[in-house]
């Protein structure tokens, strides 16, 4: 299946999504029923490390199919990155971050895994999650 998940190390608080040309929507749909299973079992922020790295294509639909998977995110997400120097990839992005600026808070492009890593890491380091929040 060209869209991996696992958790980046033993910690499992950061989400390793790998893309891999080419992926479509129901790929990307199952393994992110699988991913959201997982961070139900926990009690604190999970970071999401996007990995775009190895796609070079996004599949059609892709700001309507974003909203939406955004809209139902769980309570724990914490800081969601893209990692990838694609052109298309980070021109689309942008142009959710203009049509659903309220949705993309929180969401970011970086241009490494490295880069990527450090900026949830620490974000995650700053915010705890409340149990008192819904």
């Amino acid at each position: 299946m060209p869209v991996h998940l696992k958790w980046w190390d033993d910690t499992e608080t950061i989400l390793h999504y790998e893309f891999i040309d080419p992926w479509d929507w129901n790929e990307y749909d199952t393994t992110l029923r699988r991913g959201r299973a997982l961070m139900r079992d926990k009690n604190h922020y999970v970071g999401i490390l996007n990995d775009m790295t190895a796609t070079q294509k996004l599949p059609t639909s892709l700001l309507s199919k974003a909203r939406g998977y955004i809209s139902t995110k769980p309570r724990n997400t914490g800081r969601v990155i893209f990692a990838t120097q694609n052109k298309f990839v980070i021109m689309m992005f942008q142009m959710f971050m203009r049509v659903y600026p309220k949705l993309a808070e929180n969401y970011y492009i970086r241009a490494t895994l490295d880069e990527a890593v450090s900026d949830i890491q620490a974000w995650l380091t700053e915010n705890t999650l409340s149990t008192s929040e819904d």
